[in-house]
């Protein structure tokens, strides 16, 4: 039974509070000047042996006025491990964002749990496959904590 797909609006709201934004210097040629957006998901404060099994596999579509603009994969984490901070860059996300609110209230996210990846982590007995979507403004001010 490894991996057994579970949702729910707790296990929904579980994730989409673990979810946060923040901008960094990229790697690269251009590391010193490019800004790139990186996502984390960590475990949540609450219930956390309620998430015991449970993993998170995330594809991320990033939308622009509601419009599809790219999908990417995410991380991979089990929600009640409180070590975790799995974390990948956004790269449809422009550098803009971060300082044009205006620009920032355009965005969001929507994250999907899918079975990418789940076989390979081995606690797992249970995977996230709901939806959440989320304001690219909120996720960066809980970044900014």
């Amino acid at each position: 039974m490894h991996g057994v797909p579970i949702a729910g609006e707790t296990l929904d709201r579980a994730v989409a509070d673990g979810l946060s934004l923040r901008f960094d210097r990229g790697h690269g040629e251009d590391a010193q000047t490019t800004r790139v957006a990186y996502r984390r998901l960590t475990a949540p404060e609450r219930q956390r042996a309620e998430y015991a099994g449970v993993v998170a596999s995330l594809d991320v579509d990033v939308l622009r006025d509601g419009v599809l603009v790219a999908t990417e994969p995410g991380p991979i984490a089990m929600l009640a491990d409180v070590e975790n901070d799995s974390g990948s860059a956004v790269a449809a996300l422009p550098p803009a964002l971060e300082t044009s609110r205006a620009e920032r209230e355009r965005w969001s996210l929507r994250v999907r749990g899918t079975a990418d990846g789940v076989l390979q982590v081995w606690e797992a007995t249970r995977r996230w496959q709901g939806e959440v979507t989320l304001p690219v403004g909120a996720l960066l001010a809980r970044g900014k904590r």
